[in-house]
């Protein structure tokens, strides 16, 4: 879905089937000259508008991750985002692991993290959030088995494959 703004002519927002609404960047207005009547126009300006918003809003996550309590990251953005990012660190701080010989060390970092993550499941959460974590734990414990796995056989390297 998408959220019309104003007079009905700017689609703001678009809006999932879980009712998360992210605004657009850029705003896409319908009655723009070349829009009107021209509805197979405007829906591909959405289309673009909603792959350069999750494209600016996982930029702008993947700094924030870096920063940011990964228990409060988690819940402060769009749930697309939050599971790309998820698995963007995951894919680089694994190769980090491998590369280094500390897939052991950082096998651990991944069961501290999931730690965390259950505190806060077992707390207050918006439905919204819930639905994020549980996505995201979901790809954490599959991870931390697969790191699990390389660990007990000896894997110390990316040449190990």
């Amino acid at each position: 879905k998408v959220r019309f703004g104003g007079n009905d002519t700017i689609i703001e927002a678009m809006i999932s089937a879980e009712t998360e609404s992210v605004e657009l960047t850029p705003q896409v207005d319908v009655m723009k000259p070349g829009n009107v009547g021209a509805v197979e126009r405007w829906l591909v300006e959405v289309e673009e508008a909603m792959m350069d918003t999750l494209r600016l809003e996982t930029k702008k996550s993947n700094a924030a991750y870096a920063t940011t309590d990964r228990v409060k990251w988690c819940c402060e953005w769009p749930g697309q985002v939050v599971l790309c990012t998820d698995c963007i660190y995951f894919t680089s701080e694994m190769t980090d692991a491998l590369k280094s010989n500390s897939l052991a060390t950082y096998e651990k970092k991944l069961f501290k993290q999931l730690e965390d993550i259950v505190i806060l499941v077992r707390g207050e959460m918006t439905k919204l959030n819930r639905v994020t974590v549980g996505a995201m734990v979901t790809i954490d414990v599959h991870a931390r088995d697969e790191v699990t796995q390389l660990v007990k056989d000896k894997v110390n390297s990316p040449d190990d494959f």
